[in-house]
């Protein structure tokens, strides 16, 4: 959450006091604005999305208690602190049952407020990122495809879903492993707690604790709040340890220790936290043979190793492209209101007859791009190869041009893909097609403007 977004409005009927309050919030390195009463605040709300509301209880027109039971029946609302003289253990027990944060007496402001204010905005982050969480986690696509290997694949992740069991996925790049977790996870006990995703390969050694672990405030330089690690936020859920085999050696020791106790020990900490989370792990690398290798430590493998399920490359389940590209073809169409592409019988042979080493990553990447930049709404093997730039262009065999076209529409068909089969040759570069064709410059401009191309 940075500083100069966060916005907090201080509902207060005593202007000297709503400077003070003001100052306490300039000095965290946060903005504010004031309401001089509750009708104020409601209005002011009402308008503007604020973070952190700063209420007194005594306020004319209308007191603070009136303000929270209205802020009860709203949806989106701001975390409160209460501050007021009139502190007494009835009125605090009161606010907290209308949903305030913290209590706070006006003779404590400068040593309590602070502290308030940083706890209240933390709960406010880690609400927002749950929820971000819960809506990638809701909106996950289904696996698909129809073939044996994804319906095998189905039929596992249906298995090991309901287990409390650690999980190693292996895969290629590309294949699906996170999709397959998120599907695991969907279909577990735990679904209604967050999952958490790491990526191992981007985590330095210097930044390994304290991201999956935590920190406590003071613990290092610019540390100044307490911070959730991964493995916090994922308790009572499921943390999933993507690209598991890039982790260093360091952060391999880290993370087995956790493993092994469920302990985890915040940067800074004197006393270690105890969690309940399922872990999934997934990498594109060969485990065991980095075991051989001394590149992965053997005792993490064994501890990771409990179920294995591998996604299968999308080679390995290449009848499942045409059902793949439909899909990818109307979600990128819907997605940029524009036209739904389709695929001729010729161009869906030429994918699958290649081997897709990016797996299905590189063939969402393909569809995409014809989606937004293919003019045609049929795509056929030459209009295809404009696009892709791992196909090797080849001339369509005579008998399977159409017969309905005139003797004048296939020497335009031809001459079409023929020089647009040139152009990607020289990578578009007019002057070097323009020789190949022994055309003139000027003319190979002309063609390309009357064909279309």
């Amino acid at each position: 959450m940075n500083n100069h977004l966060i916005k907090i409005l201080i509902a207060d009927d005593d202007v000297n006091f709503r400077l003070v309050l003001t100052d306490i919030i300039k000095d965290l390195g946060y903005k504010s604005q004031q309401a001089v009463d509750g009708v104020d605040a409601l209005e002011k709300l009402s308008i503007t999305d604020f973070d952190l509301l700063l209420l007194d209880l005594t306020m004319p027109r209308m007191g603070g208690m009136d303000v929270l039971e209205r802020l009860k029946e709203k949806k989106r609302t701001p975390e409160v602190i209460v501050v007021t003289s009139h502190a007494t253990i009835r009125n605090a027990v009161e606010a907290t049952k209308f949903g305030a944060f913290d209590f706070v007496a006006r003779e404590e402001v400068e040593e309590r407020l602070p502290v308030s204010i940083r706890n209240a905005l933390n709960k406010r982050r880690l609400e927002s990122e749950n929820i971000k969480l819960k809506q990638e986690t809701d909106s996950t696509p289904e696996l698909l495809g129809e073939s044996q290997p994804m319906q095998r694949l189905r039929q596992e992740i249906r298995k090991v879903a309901l287990l409390n069991s650690t999980i190693l996925i292996e895969g290629a790049s590309g294949s699906g492993k996170e999709l397959v977790a998120r599907e695991i996870h969907v279909n577990s006990r735990l679904n209604e707690s967050p999952l958490v995703t790491v990526n191992c390969s981007a985590l330095p050694d210097t930044l390994v604790e304290s991201e999956l672990f935590g920190h406590v405030k003071g613990a290092f330089t610019n540390a100044t709040s307490n911070k959730k690690g991964k493995f916090e936020i994922a308790n009572d859920g499921t943390i999933f340890l993507d690209e598991i085999g890039d982790m260093s050696p360091g952060a391999q020791a880290k993370l087995l220790r956790v493993l092994e106790t469920g302990d985890i020990q915040k940067v800074g900490a004197t006393q270690p936290i105890n969690v309940s989370v399922r872990v999934i792990a997934a990498t594109n690398k060969n485990l065991a043979q980095e075991v051989s290798n001394r590149i992965f430590r053997e005792d993490l493998y064994h501890r990771l190793n409990v179920i294995k399920i591998i996604v299968p490359a999308l080679k390995d389940h290449q009848e499942d492209i045409p059902l793949l590209c439909r899909y990818f073809l109307k979600k990128y169409s819907r997605q940029n209101l524009i036209p739904q592409k389709m695929l001729t019988r010729e161009a869906l042979k030429e994918l699958q007859s290649y081997s897709w080493p990016g797996n299905i990553r590189e063939l969402r990447n393909l569809m995409e791009r014809i989606a937004i930049m293919s003019t045609s709404e049929t795509i056929d093997v030459w209009e295809l190869h404009q696009w892709w730039n791992h196909a090797t262009p080849k001339l369509i065999p005579y008998e399977d041009i159409s017969s309905d076209l005139t003797l004048e529409d296939a020497r335009r068909h031809f001459e079409a893909h023929y020089i647009r089969h040139i152009l990607n040759k020289c990578s578009g570069n007019i002057t070097k097609s323009a020789q190949r064709l022994s055309l003139n410059r000027s003319y190979l401009h002309e063609k390309i403007r009357e064909l279309g191309i």
